[in-house]
């Protein structure tokens, strides 16, 4: 049986089987916690400002692999099945970037475990997704609970009697397996050269603040959204 191994479109463009692959499209926001404005992800490539205010650092390929900002190059596409959020504390004074934790002496991290389970479920109740394509209607939108990252672990937590800077937690946004990464009703299709974007707003304005321990003191949060699906990036 012979087999295919090039496609030939109407138009008569062809693409070879080795052009797709399962490459996924990642972007990263690092977010001030007092903010109330849209942030855009999906804009920006490698060695560009990170978007959401909490830092003046530049984009490494941990943060994004867009190959083009806003858009995918001619002659490339994707389908995407679906969209992960996951959860990292953003770069804030001494806080290690990437990371969700809570031991910071600054206060800017949280100290105590419930107050670093109530930041993380406090940002998870009040941020909406949009993802939008060629600036029309959203394709898919919701809650970002509604696009579980589907790894890690989703809450542990460890709390010393009379030394809570000595305890720890690990929130996730999502059940342990790749089986929490809910797959779209309807896959949405990215062509060449059309413009998107993965958008979080704020409709209830800024976050409330989450902490007992320091009044008025939250830390800023890190949010990576990844796009799964078969792409065509053209080799050879």
């Amino acid at each position: 049986m012979a087999s295919v191994r090039t496609v030939t479109l109407p138009d008569g463009a062809t693409f070879t089987m080795s052009d797709w692959g399962d490459y996924q499209l990642t972007s990263r926001a690092e977010i001030l916690n007092t903010n109330a404005q849209e942030v855009t992800l999906f804009n920006y490539t490698v060695s560009q400002e990170l978007p959401g205010g909490a830092s003046n650092g530049r984009a490494t390929v941990m943060d994004t692999n867009m190959p083009t900002a806003g858009a995918l190059p001619l002659r490339h596409q994707m389908v995407v099945f679906s969209i992960q959020i996951l959860f990292d504390e953003a770069k804030t004074n001494t806080a290690a970037k990437g990371l969700v934790h809570n031991v910071d002496e600054s206060g800017y991290q949280q100290v105590f475990v419930s107050e670093g389970i109530r930041k993380w479920n406090t940002i998870k109740s009040n941020i909406y997704f949009n993802l939008v394509v060629e600036g029309t209607k959203p394709y898919a939108e919701g809650p970002i609970d509604r696009f579980p990252s589907g790894g890690g672990l989703d809450l542990i937590n460890s709390e010393e009697a009379g030394t809570p800077t000595q305890s720890g937690y690990c929130m996730n946004n999502g059940e342990p397996g790749m089986h929490a990464a809910r797959r779209l009703a309807m896959p949405i299709h990215i062509g060449a050269l059309e413009q998107f974007q993965g958008i979080f707003k704020f409709p209830r304005g800024a976050l409330p603040n989450w902490t007992d321990n320091v009044a008025g003191t939250k830390g800023d949060f890190g949010l990576t959204v990844t796009l799964n699906g078969p792409r065509q990036r053209p080799v050879g």
